[in-house]
């Protein structure tokens, strides 16, 4: 009883993120074609993050991986929401995939200049040069790493279309994923 609890968690827990998945891809399938209307509304940022984080709690407990949510939680952001927890929950989901078991994910924000800088650091093996070059496109064959092609390449154009900028580097430890937004807008 107790094995098939944990397995309908997981099935529960990989159809819903299958399902968020499809109808963000919809969403910006939608938007492609008709030009879809930002619904910018102020949210806490910290709040957000913490959203995010549940969305994967199966997933977190079974890796052992804790994530450590440094956003101030006075943080509050002037966005369109569905659009920004796509992006919250794709860094989440790569950082997870590329974690070590027992392994640590820090999400922070820092503002400076006019603007949010969020962060996503891992525990994993990183990156090199030219997988963080083509990271946020999809290749003219289609092709994508892991399947993360797809959804970075929209994070890209999410965050572009919030006014920002989304980018991949490598830590000391492994990958840090990172995007800016206006902390005005």
């Amino acid at each position: 009883e107790e094995e098939m609890n944990m397995l309908y968690g997981q099935v529960e827990e990989d159809i819903s993120q299958m399902l968020g998945l499809f109808d963000n891809t919809l969403q910006w399938i939608r938007q492609q074609l008709d030009g879809y209307a930002i619904e910018e509304a102020t949210y806490n940022l910290h709040a957000l993050v913490e959203e995010a984080v549940q969305s994967f709690a199966y997933s977190l407990s079974q890796k052992h991986i804790v994530v450590q949510n440094d956003v101030p939680a006075d943080l509050t952001l002037k966005t369109d929401k569905e659009m920004l927890q796509f992006i919250n929950r794709t860094l989440l989901s790569n950082a997870i995939k590329f974690s070590p078991e027992a392994g640590v994910i820090i999400i922070s924000a820092t503002v400076a200049a006019g603007k949010v800088s969020v962060s996503v650091f891992d525990e994993g093996s990183g990156l090199d040069q030219k997988s963080i070059a083509g990271l946020f496109t999809i290749s003219s064959t289609g092709s994508t790493k892991d399947g993360a092609g797809i959804a970075l390449a929209m994070c890209k154009d999410f965050i572009e279309k919030l006014g920002g900028s989304i980018r991949a580097t490598n830590g000391q430890r492994a990958a840090i994923f990172a995007y800016d937004l206006p902390s005005g807008s």
